[in-house]
């Protein structure tokens, strides 16, 4: 669809598919801080530089891009690496701290617990040795936030908000850790998402990676 629309043109999409856009053009898509006003304005820019970082031109009504010959880009790869680990709630490699609670979990034809929390300052560490982990958890409509720290340096945040009709059970990951050993420490703040109808946190394991 969007190689059509930079070949057609936007005035000669139908209207149907474009009459909505104008009361929506400026609101912020859910978790970005981009409209698609913004997105249009971005790409634009985008294709305007790099028109002319490749000897073009782009005035208010035409990008002149020169002909190029292809050339394949290197090649890009992604791993977390080798699954190592998994480490339920109630493994013992967690700490606890706080007034976390116990709460069943059923994940298609999973079933564990997890240990949730509501309130602000509330604590659960583990200790691994790899080179990623991934926090696995309850992503719902009352989620909220926590801190997530690595090795003692604050590296990031959950948010386990959730709109409706949505699942999701990943909570947060990291990768592409130093090989050893590695301290994860999450810390509740009691802060969610304006939507949400709650502050809950709950965490019901830990998968490793080597």
């Amino acid at each position: 669809a969007g190689v059509l629309g930079v070949m057609l043109g936007y005035s000669r999409i139908p209207a149907q598919w474009t009459s909505a856009i104008p009361a929506i053009a400026d609101k912020k898509f859910s978790y970005t801080n981009y409209s698609y006003n913004d997105i249009v304005r971005a790409s634009v820019e985008r294709a305007v530089k790099l028109a002319q970082q490749a000897g073009g031109t782009a005035t208010d009504t035409d990008i002149r891009i020169p002909a190029q010959a292809p050339l394949a880009p290197a090649l890009e790869q992604w791993s977390m690496g080798k699954p190592d680990r998994a480490f339920s709630a109630s493994d013992p490699a967690w700490s606890w701290t706080g007034t976390w609670t116990d709460e069943p979990v059923s994940e298609g034809r999973y079933r564990s617990s997890s240990r949730v929390s509501v309130a602000a300052g509330d604590e659960a560490s583990i200790t691994f040795t790899g080179t990623a982990i991934a926090i696995v958890g309850r992503n719902s409509q009352d989620g909220g936030r926590a801190k997530v720290y690595l090795d003692g340096t604050l590296i990031g945040e959950i948010d386990s908000y959730i709109p409706e009709r949505t699942l999701d059970h990943a909570l947060w990951h990291t990768y592409g850790l130093p090989p050893g050993k590695h301290a994860i420490r999450v810390v509740t703040t009691g802060e969610a998402d304006k939507r949400s109808s709650g502050h809950k946190i709950g965490i019901s394991r830990a998968m490793t990676f080597q």
